[in-house]
């Protein structure tokens, strides 16, 4: 374990001790313990008693101040101050490096200082909430518990009234969102659609009754009594305070909304005090995306896009979920492989979809990050080992516009037939796949009509083996594969892996962005090879090549040259076409057929 700071810092530590022999304060420190502060500070001729507690990583941060009844832990309430933490302690310097920030160089002295300018500023009225919404002007302490208003809800709660009961639901963390308004004398709630929000919600989903009340304008904090006694007025005699009371005013603009809890209701929450904190009206499909549309102002337009993804591994499955948290609104997902435990360390999902199959699993990644997104599944594969019904989907998606296929297999075989179903279909399809053991990603593109296909570019490297050393002859095989392919199991750290699904997903994003004038930079290139060790062609890692490849004019996939069908070929058609050869070689009961005589005879 490593030595407290004043073990660690002797010199820092004297200097403290050395500031605090002109100050009236006391220092406690039993033997092996860490060293404390308390006393009676004067300020304007008024007593204050004061605790002071050194952090862990002192000086980095400031001691800790509570101010306390005198030789007694209870916490004077400060909170009307705005500079009261929940557990009580004082907040007097802001973060960062500004004037009114902490220096460590600053000693016990200085933090006394500090203090008496802010009980002066707080006996006179003149602190102000330097917060926003994180800290509104409260009534009791400050929570940590955040209310989420949808706002359709937040516009229900401005309707004639003035109180109601509520229905809240917890949220990871703590977070309560309301779902269900009911005004007084109103048998049926006022309901919002939270679907969006399910992924957030606690499971089994915790549920909160509360009450919400109308109250008057003014600052929350001089509306204490008013707030407390509108409060036990709209509850029957001997009835116990709810969890929580939402007050609202005006028309529950920022700040028009407090939440407030009342000791001990919230959730086995313990809280030891009345504590309140600002209600946000959220509305989430907007706030989801607030930063990326900074930087994609047209995002919108991808909400109608589609990305097909054959292939949903740990590469698919990060690709998938970086287009959703991009904007893309539709994913069509074929797999037929289940999340085994090997594959969590590298995958998208988590334990929690273990033994899932993948499409399952990286629809709930996906729905996490973009709750409105739609996501069909197949777990099959799509082509010809998968069932007719997954055959068909597959084929009704091919051609579409704003569609995208992006295939991960690593299985050439099965990349050369997308290929050739997707160039005919005029699909654009992203292929991406690690090599090795994640040693080298690959991640290419197709666009149909423009750039070389698939099928072009394993012609190539064919013919030009020694400038493709991943290229290889399986044993007793003529054709050569991609080294690495078709190995079940491949090894690999999630790093590499996720950086080629990055550079694919950004290249699928692009990709999209043309079509729907998204103003996306496109790259400059189709085909990128990946390094994450020395060699091959990469004399570091974290290294990225452009390779070039042309279209081939006979390609027998992309070609659009017309072929010649020679006169052998037309006469052995000719042949074929005879309508004897129907019957050529068969015997039927009772007769036979003559040659010659293709009807037969009866």
């Amino acid at each position: 374990m490593t030595a407290p700071w004043f073990l660690r810092r002797p010199d820092r530590y004297q200097r403290e001790l050395v500031a605090g022999r002109a100050l009236p304060l006391c220092l406690l420190r039993a033997k092996g313990g860490e060293p404390v502060w308390q006393g009676n500070v004067q300020v304007d001729g008024k007593d204050h008693f004061l605790h002071l507690q050194y952090p862990a990583d002192f000086p980095n941060r400031p001691p800790i101040v509570w101010e306390t009844q005198a030789c007694v832990p209870s916490v004077v309430n400060d909170g009307p101050t705005f500079h009261q933490m929940v557990n009580g302690a004082l907040c007097l310097y802001t973060v960062g490096r500004g004037p009114r920030s902490w220096n460590p160089d600053y000693t016990v002295a200085d933090v006394l200082e500090r203090y008496r300018e802010f009980r002066r500023m707080a006996d006179a009225g003149q602190h102000t909430n330097e917060h926003g919404d994180n800290l509104v002007d409260v009534v009791g302490a400050p929570s940590p518990w955040a209310v989420i208003l949808p706002p359709s809800l937040a516009e229900a709660l401005t309707l004639p009234g003035t109180s109601g009961r509520l229905r809240l639901r917890r949220g990871h963390g703590v977070s309560l969102i309301v779902d269900a308004v009911w005004p007084e004398g109103r048998a049926d709630p006022i309901q919002t659609d939270i679907r969006a929000w399910l992924p957030s919600l606690s499971d089994p989903p915790d549920v909160v009754e509360g009450r919400w009340l109308r109250a008057p304008d003014g600052p929350w904090r001089t509306q204490a009594n008013a707030l407390r006694s509108l409060s036990e007025r709209s509850r029957r005699a001997n009835e116990p305070p709810p969890a929580a009371e939402l007050f609202v005013r005006g028309s529950c603009a920022p700040g028009d909304a407090l939440a407030v809890f009342h000791p001990g209701t919230v959730f086995n929450s313990k809280l030891p005090v009345v504590t309140s904190s600002a209600a946000r009206v959220v509305d989430l499909s907007t706030a989801l995306f607030a930063r990326v549309d900074g930087a994609l102002p047209d995002r919108d337009k991808l909400s109608g896009a589609t990305a097909v993804f054959v292939g949903l591994g740990s590469l698919g499955g990060s690709m998938a979920v970086h287009l959703a948290r991009s904007g893309v609104g539709r994913f069509h997902l074929f797999d037929p492989d289940m999340l085994e435990p090997e594959n969590v360390c590298r995958h998208a999902a988590d334990l929690g979809a273990l033994y899932a199959p993948k499409v399952h699993a990286v629809q709930m990644a996906i729905l996490r990050r973009n709750p409105h997104a739609e996501v069909y599944m197949e777990a099959a594969s799509p082509l010809w080992d998968g069932p007719p019904r997954a055959q068909a989907a597959f084929h009704a998606l091919l051609g579409r516009p704003s569609t995208i296929l992006v295939v991960t297999t690593a299985d050439d075989q099965v990349e050369r037939s997308l290929n050739d179903l997707a160039v005919q279909a005029g699909t654009p399809a992203i292929y991406a796949s690690v090599l090795g053991e994640a040693s080298y990603g690959r991640v290419f593109r197709v666009l149909p009509g423009r750039t070389a296909c698939y099928q072009c570019i394993l012609d190539e490297q064919t013919e030009s083996p020694a400038a493709h050393p991943f290229l290889e002859l399986e044993s007793g095989s003529v054709e050569p594969r991609f080294a690495g392919y078709r190995q079940p199991g491949m090894a690999g750290i999630g790093i590499d892996v996720e950086q080629v699904a990055v550079v694919a997903a950004r290249l699928a994003l692009q990709t999209l962005g043309g079509p729907l004038s998204l103003g996306y930079p496109d790259a400059h290139g189709d085909h990128f090879l990946l390094g994450f060790r020395e060699g091959w062609i990469f004399d570091h890692p974290l290294q990225v090549a452009k390779q070039r490849y042309a279209r081939r004019a006979g390609c027998p996939v992309c070609s659009e040259q017309k072929q010649e069908i020679g006169k052998e070929t037309v006469a052995l058609e000719k042949i074929l076409a005879d309508p004897a050869r129907l019957w050529a070689g068969v015997t039927l009961v009772g007769t036979s057929v003559k040659e010659g005589d293709p009807g037969g005879g009866s």
